[in-house]
């Protein structure tokens, strides 16, 4: 792996992060319910979709 390769990774990587907590503080801003069981219920599921939308982002 030649230092070209590393840097588009770690790129790719900063990049995903940013993109990922700027979502959840949209999400949390206008979506985020209340109730702390819904709460809970309701992050989980927006973790494991984020989760699987930067899975797909890397490959």
């Amino acid at each position: 792996m030649n230092l070209d390769t590393q840097f588009l990774t770690m790129l790719t990587m900063v990049s995903g992060g940013v993109v990922m907590s700027a979502m959840f503080d949209t999400y949390k801003l206008l979506l985020r319910p209340q109730a702390y069981w819904n709460r809970v219920i309701v992050d989980m599921l927006f973790f494991l979709t984020q989760g699987c939308l930067i899975f797909i982002y890397y490959f």
